[in-house]
């Protein structure tokens, strides 16, 4: 259901971790189901809600971890 966007999601990870990026935000709509549920399965932290003006809002997520 979600293996395309899960793949792409670690495979940026994958990235980031082989380099000095420490974490990766993400912004959603909030009715967007399918990126929450990715989000959470992938133990993304939520943050807030971000604003895009005249666009609406979106809810933020962030993952962190220390690279070596």
């Amino acid at each position: 259901r979600h293996s395309l966007a899960r793949e792409m999601m670690l495979q940026a990870e994958a990235i980031a971790t082989n380099s000095t990026i420490s974490s990766i935000r993400v912004d959603t709509n909030n009715d967007n189901t399918a990126m929450l549920n990715l989000l959470k399965s992938l133990n993304y932290t939520y943050c807030g809600i971000v604003s895009y003006g005249e666009r609406g809002t979106r809810e933020a997520f962030e993952k962190e971890w220390k690279n070596l």
